[in-house]
């Protein structure tokens, strides 16, 4: 794969106007349209860094994604090592949709 991507699980759910997850919907289809979705990514690469990451996804998803997206790479706490898992967030429904169909 490339940049040394890993393929891995996604799981999505949406994320409450305060920010926090609102509770995981039975499935993306029933998902608010407009509400921003926070996608949980496993399997990424422990070297991969959040630029390479972030261009990664642009290069396999670019018009999926649109511009207004967010990415996190999970990290330990103490030595900031990636943890293999990171949180994508996208604007809504339509741009969950896109990407799942590429």
């Amino acid at each position: 794969e490339a940049a040394g991507c890993a393929r891995g699980d996604a799981h999505a759910w949406p994320l409450s106007p305060e920010g926090g997850g609102a509770g995981v919907p039975e499935t993306a289809l029933e998902m608010d349209t407009e509400q921003p979705i926070r996608v949980f990514i496993t399997g990424v690469n422990l070297r991969m860094k959040d630029d390479d990451f972030r261009d990664f996804l642009l290069n396999r998803l670019g018009a999926a994604l649109g511009e207004a997206f967010e990415i996190e790479l999970v990290r330990d706490a103490e030595t900031k090592a990636s943890r293999g898992r990171a949180y994508l967030t996208l604007p809504g429904r339509a741009a969950l949709e896109a990407a799942l169909k590429l």
